[in-house]
């Protein structure tokens, strides 16, 4: 059976072998090129050997790749049995799969490159929940934990998720008018007769207790006022 290495080393060669046989601009070029890519990724963390927390380990593991998996090589150069080096790269192999995900090689194989991603930026802790929402959600969210829930049963925690990921308040504020907020916000905390008529019902739309729509129907009774 492959090492994860040769595994890795293998899909490597197979996806730069296929790029060879289409062209470059063709979706399949573009689909290879991605999955190649992301491949890359993985080798570079698999030769940074941050997967491994034992220097000794590290050494071992990474002459134990460089004679080109040899485990005669490993036994002499370390001075130790057949038995303690294939159990050394089997740990060492079982700490990378836990790392890059124990379905990410296979995964782009298929081609399901999205899905191989996902797997091996959350197995490195690139994808933890502190990465897309925003931070004062955090701690009124309870540990990950697996049970049995439809995904259907779950629209109202997967609505706050998205409500409150950094991604949806980057794209308001892309929307945003900085004059126009800057408005808002001199009613809110400014020092003028305007100010002191709006900023009550700014404050009851800050804390959920009319719509949008209301305040703008209040603000045309108030603009009344004013004239």
């Amino acid at each position: 059976m492959l090492t994860i290495f040769k595994q890795i080393a293998k899909l490597y060669k197979t996806i730069t072998y296929e790029q060879d046989k289409v062209a470059e601009d063709s979706d399949r070029g573009k689909e290879l090129q991605i999955a190649k890519d992301l491949l890359e990724e993985v080798i570079e963390y698999v030769d940074s050997f941050d997967w491994l927390k034992k220097d000794k380990s590290k050494e071992k593991v990474q002459f134990f790749l460089e004679s080109g998996e040899d485990y005669d090589l490993l036994c002499k150069q370390y001075d130790i049995s057949k038995d303690t080096a294939y159990n050394t790269i089997r740990w060492a192999s079982k700490q990378l799969r836990d790392k890059i995900g124990e379905n990410t090689v296979s995964l782009i194989k298929d081609g399901y490159i999205e899905e191989a991603r996902a797997a091996f930026y959350q197995g490195t802790g690139r994808l933890g929940i502190e990465k897309f929402v925003i931070s004062d959600l955090l701690e009124h969210l309870p540990e990950a934990k697996y049970t049995t829930y439809y995904l259907e049963e779950c629209k109202t925690e997967l609505t706050i998720l998205r409500n409150f990921s950094l991604s949806i308040l980057k794209n308001y504020l892309k929307a945003m008018d900085t004059k126009k907020m800057a408005y808002i916000l001199f009613l809110l905390e400014g020092k003028s007769k305007k100010s002191d008529l709006y900023r009550p019902y700014l404050i009851q739309l800050l804390e959920g207790k009319i719509k949008v729509d209301d305040l703008i129907e209040i603000g045309e009774e108030i603009q009344e006022e004013l004239k």
